[in-house]
């Protein structure tokens, strides 16, 4: 599985290469999974993830190495679809805590051909990947939920960083999130925020 991911400053900002830090949040989590089709013809949020799947491999397949810089397993991904393919996931879409980062880390991880250990370089191929579903990606999502390191970026300078520890009692700090009730879309506060600098 692919944990969640808290972006702790830089939302929007780490699009333009300002900092930002992000961490890997255990509390959700999403992997890909297969569903009968009797179940896919039933269940409405597997019929949603099954189209939203299918739309973002058809548009890897179009898209191709050459845009995405990814050399992926089109015939598979694509069987893989015919035999039920989803992404089944706890992580709450529209709060910002990286729902399609942890798709496409499952995906890199179970399609690509080719692998990198180049951080910087894997962070502009899941940009690539992830600009289909937001308008415009900074990749730091996927590269979080995939690597499950707390990072440090600015632009393609990425450092790993330790959970930080309270200097009274040198225990872990803990992330929680305060549930507002209200989710949104990613891309047109995207591209808002462009829009706006």
């Amino acid at each position: 599985f692919f944990p969640a991911k808290i972006l702790l400053f830089g939302e929007y900002a780490i699009v333009w290469d300002d900092r930002g830090v992000a961490v890997p949040y255990y509390g959700f989590k999403g992997q890909l999974a297969f569903a009968d089709k009797t179940s896919l013809q039933t269940n409405p949020y597997l019929q949603q993830s099954h189209k939203a799947l299918a739309n973002l491999v058809q548009h890897i397949a179009q898209e191709g190495k050459e845009e995405l810089n990814i050399l992926w397993d089109i015939a598979a991904l694509e069987q893989a679809l015919d035999q039920g393919l989803y992404f089944d996931s706890s992580i709450p879409q529209g709060y910002g805590l990286g729902s399609s980062g942890a798709l496409i880390a499952a995906l890199y991880q179970q399609f690509a051909l080719s692998k990198t250990n180049n951080w910087a370089l894997l962070k502009q191929q899941f940009a690539d990947t992830e600009s289909h579903l937001h308008g415009k990606s900074s990749g730091i999502d996927p590269l979080v939920c995939y690597l499950q390191q707390p990072l440090m970026v600015q632009g393609n300078h990425i450092t790993p960083i330790s959970q930080t520890t309270s200097a009274q009692n040198n225990t872990p700090h803990q992330w929680f999130l305060l549930d507002t009730q209200q989710p949104r879309q990613t891309a047109p506060l995207v591209q808002q925020f462009l829009q706006k600098l």
